[in-house]
């Protein structure tokens, strides 16, 4: 299994209505496409005193296998959600932060 990660600040100046929207979209995606285990995410608080407000929102997605984590980055079904993420933050898609732990 695949834990995908990805954490991004939201850009000043966007509704919350849009940033609820972009993250509804995202986690639907978790119906479309097999060999996803769990997405879950939105707006995230940080532990008091750890990092400030460097990350307003994550997303942990779990995968069957790379098969799966590879279907998901490169599936056009994806793309609508994923541009609706990479909008509302700051920096764009330079501005995401994402990792991976296999397990």
């Amino acid at each position: 299994m695949i834990r995908h990660t990805i954490l991004f600040k939201a850009k000043q100046g966007i509704s919350k209505q849009a940033a609820d929207a972009a993250c509804a979209d995202f986690i639907a995606l978790k119906n479309k496409l097999s060999g996803i285990i769990t997405l879950i995410g939105g707006e995230c608080d940080l532990h008091e005193g750890k990092g400030g407000n460097i990350f307003t929102h994550a997303f942990s997605i779990d995968f069957k296998n790379k098969d799966a984590m590879d279907l998901f980055l490169s599936d056009p079904v994806t793309h609508p959600a994923k541009e609706g993420i990479v909008n509302i933050a700051a920096g764009g898609y330079e501005g995401l932060i994402g990792f991976d732990l296999e397990y």
